[in-house]
């Protein structure tokens, strides 16, 4: 807090402090002063303070992770980013950030890659993967090939269906459409080793979706 006097001072994952330590926090935030730890001075504060969390604070405080008066205190102004999966025109834009500081390039079809996946670790783990797929390219221009598996991996049905379109000469939608998800089926199902429960969880289609699919393609 006496470094951040003047400023701002950034609080990551708040309700991940223990309890014992948000009291003493409550007390900083209502009085604005600090004592050093064996100190008998007290030090006024103008301090500007933003907390972050990726729960939902109230849930927290029913759970008791976060002190109710804590919660009240912070939440002047509250600010909800939404994950990175429901911000998909924000992908490249982050992508092409943290790959300016590497001096790497993304292709287009890695870029597309990105902007298809869920990224459940959000934007820590694109950063991550920006920063293997970097590695991995060198000077090179990074392409799927340089992405983890299940990311690349739509791009990679879709390529192979296109090639399969090609061969057969029916370059229909309706074709390639079905190659692929014959293609994806066969993926969740091997994932799951068989079990179609899970399977269709992964596919995000019902059961008796992916049992009609099953049939319609004869793979049952």
């Amino acid at each position: 807090f006496e470094l951040a006097n003047g400023g701002t001072l950034f609080l990551d994952e708040i309700t991940e402090m223990p309890i014992q330590l948000q009291s003493k926090l409550l007390r900083v935030l209502q009085e604005n002063i600090v004592e050093k730890l064996g100190g008998n001075r007290q030090i006024a504060l103008d301090v500007r303070v933003v907390a972050a969390t990726n729960r939902d604070p109230l849930q927290a405080v029913k759970e008791g992770k976060l002190r109710e008066d804590v919660y009240y205190r912070l939440n002047v102004i509250q600010l909800a980013v939404p994950p990175l999966r429901e911000r998909g025109e924000d992908v490249g834009l982050l992508a092409d950030y943290f790959l300016h500081k590497r001096q790497g390039k993304l292709s287009e079809s890695a870029r597309l890659c990105l902007q298809q996946y869920r990224w459940p670790g959000n934007v820590r783990e694109l950063e991550n993967i920006l920063e293997r797929a970097a590695i991995l390219a060198g000077s090179q221009t990074i392409q799927p090939q340089h992405l983890p598996a299940d990311i690349a991996q739509p791009m990679a049905v879709a390529t192979e269906a296109s090639s399969a379109a090609s061969d057969s000469n029916d370059l229909s939608i309706p074709h390639a459409t079905e190659i692929i998800e014959r293609r994806l089926i066969l993926q969740a199902l091997d994932h799951c080793q068989g079990n179609k429960t899970k399977a269709a969880k992964l596919l995000e289609i019902s059961e008796r979706s992916l049992w009609n699919k099953l049939n319609q393609y004869g793979l049952r």
